[in-house]
C-alpha cells in the first residue's frame, strides 16, 4: 500500500510539473510571438499620468469577495442628497451575481454612470488609480488588501471597509466605512468627492 501511494504520488507530482512546464512553455512562445513593449512596461512600473479627477475607482482581488452593488446604492444616497450621481468604475472579477447588480443599478437608474471593466492589464490599473478621484473596497472578508496597497503607491486617496485587518492596514492614510451600509459608504466616498483636502493628506 505505502509503495503504490508513493507511486501515485510521485506520477501526481510529474503531471503537475507537466502542466507548469506547459504554462511556462506557453507564456515564453507569447513573449517571443509578441514582445512586450518595453517603454510602457517601465512606464507602468512608475505611473506618471496626469488628468481630470473624473470617478470612484471600485477594485477587487481574484479569490477576494467585494461588494460593488454596495458602491452603486450609495450612488444613489449621494444623488437624492446632493444632486450629484458620481461616476463608477468597477474592476475584477465577475461573479454569478453580477446579473443582480445590473438589475439593481437599473432599478436605482444609475446604469449610466456605471463601467465594470473587468480585469485590466497592470499599466491599465495603473491609469485607472492615476485618473481616479478615490479608490473605493468594499470588500467582505479580505484579510490584506493588495490594491489598498497600489492605490496607496499611485496616490489614490482610499475608503475602505472596516472589516478584518484593513482599519489597521489603512490607519489615518484611508477613510473606513461599515461595508453592509451604504448609508455609511456614501459618507465616506462623498467627503473624498468633495473635500480636496483630505484627498491630499
Amino acid at each position: 500500500l505505502f509503495l503504490q501511494n508513493n507511486r501515485s504520488q510521485r506520477t501526481f507530482e510529474r503531471v503537475i510539473t507537466g502542466m507548469l512546464a506547459v504554462v511556462t512553455i506557453g507564456f515564453l512562445a507569447g513573449l517571443v510571438a509578441s514582445p512586450p513593449d518595453s517603454r510602457a512596461a517601465v512606464a507602468g512600473l512608475v505611473p506618471r499620468l496626469d488628468g481630470a479627477e473624473s470617478a470612484v475607482l471600485a477594485v477587487g482581488m481574484l479569490g477576494a469577495t467585494v461588494m460593488p452593488h454596495a458602491i452603486y446604492l450609495h450612488s444613489a444616497l449621494i444623488r437624492d442628497r446632493h444632486g450629484v450621481t458620481l461616476p463608477l468604475v468597477s474592476s475584477g472579477n465577475s461573479t454569478d451575481h453580477f446579473t443582480t447588480i445590473q438589475r439593481r443599478a437599473a432599478e436605482l437608474n444609475l446604469s449610466a454612470a456605471l463601467r465594470f471593466v473587468g480585469f485590466v492589464s497592470p499599466l491599465e490599473l495603473q491609469c485607472l488609480y492615476r485618473l481616479c478621484r478615490c479608490v473605493a473596497i468594499p470588500t467582505l472578508f479580505e484579510a490584506a488588501s493588495g490594491p489598498m496597497n497600489e492605490a496607496f503607491m499611485a496616490g489614490a486617496p482610499v475608503a475602505c471597509s472596516n472589516v478584518t485587518s484593513l482599519p489597521e492596514q489603512a490607519g489615518d492614510s484611508a477613510l473606513v466605512f461599515d461595508p453592509h451600509n451604504p448609508a455609511d459608504i456614501a459618507d465616506c466616498l462623498w467627503r473624498l468627492w468633495t473635500d480636496e483636502n483630505l484627498r491630499q493628506t
